[in-house]
């Protein structure tokens, strides 16, 4: 992906775990403190990522929840 130096730290999360390719599926929707928040185009779903530590984060109940890279991946394209 090509993308300005502002760009690349707001995508920089999600270009950890996917392709380039992989990457334009998703959507930026913002962030919570330093969590990260990428929307997939398809399935609606989000996949939250903390941008400092690479932990990753389900949204229930109105709070943050840290789950493992896999759930996190299962949950966006399940």
């Amino acid at each position: 992906m090509a993308h300005t130096n502002d760009d690349h730290a707001i995508w920089f999360p999600l270009e950890q775990i996917f392709s380039a390719q992989q990457c334009a599926e998703f959507m930026y929707m913002g962030s919570v403190g330093s969590v990260s928040q990428f929307k997939h185009r398809d399935t609606r779903r989000y996949i939250n990522i903390d941008a400092s530590s690479g932990e990753f984060y389900h949204y229930v109940d109105r709070e943050y929840r840290k789950v493992t890279k896999s759930s996190a991946i299962a949950h966006v394209f399940g």
